[in-house]
């Protein structure tokens, strides 16, 4: 899960996996739902447009939900 993510520091994965078992101490209280970016890339589409791919990766201190997302956006 964990392989090729470039922007994911130590304390980001420790986090993750923290709360993957389950730990729900929140380290930030003041939100409920904490997204930590795991990747992003650059990538063609058709007709040669461009597009930024953001992985992120969600955790909701709230409901012990977790999930892993990926945005589109154009780039320039």
């Amino acid at each position: 899960m964990f392989k090729g993510r470039q922007n994911l520091t130590r304390e980001h994965k420790a986090l993750i996996l923290g709360f993957m078992a389950r730990a729900r101490e929140n380290p930030y209280p003041n939100r409920e739902v904490v997204t930590i970016k795991l990747n992003d890339r650059v990538q063609e589409e058709s007709e040669g447009k461009k597009v930024l791919i953001e992985t992120v990766f969600e955790m909701n201190y709230k409901t012990g939900m977790w999930r892993k997302l990926q945005y589109k956006r154009p780039h320039q």
